[in-house]
């Protein structure tokens, strides 16, 4: 092996080895596998409060905006919790989870566009064949 491929294999190591149960399921999501919708509800579910706290925390917001926040951040897992299976859109949600900052820099924004992947009504199991 090159010096290259054995750093990108001990990278892609060390990054596996980092991940935890709850990082490897939403990983597997993002891939397009979903097995249990219990478990998977809930590791999103907890991901999803954690990277908007993660924004809320980099953008200080006080008074009326972080009341604003307070109320968005629980409608959005409200959301996600109501669900009974997953819906059509899961693997995007999983994906923004992943890596939040990729597409949204604030949390206005990625808060926006969780909003439009919660707020459908078709499953996953409507499209399946």
């Amino acid at each position: 092996l090159s010096p290259l491929r054995v750093e990108r294999v001990r990278g892609e190591q060390t990054l596996a080895s980092a991940m935890n149960q709850e990082d490897a399921l939403l990983a597997s999501v993002a891939s397009g596998k979903v097995a249990d919708w219990d478990a998977t509800r809930a590791a999103l579910h907890a991901k999803l409060g954690e990277v908007l706290d993660q924004f809320h925390k980099s953008e200080a917001q006080e008074g009326p905006e972080h009341e604003s926040f307070c109320r968005r951040r629980d409608e959005l897992l409200r959301l996600l919790g109501d669900y009974d299976e997953p819906p059509f859109t899961i693997q995007r949600v999983a994906e923004l989870l992943v890596d939040p900052q990729r597409q949204y820099s604030t949390s206005s924004k990625f808060m926006n566009g969780m909003d439009k992947l919660l707020t459908v009504s078709s499953t996953i199991s409507t499209y399946k064949s």
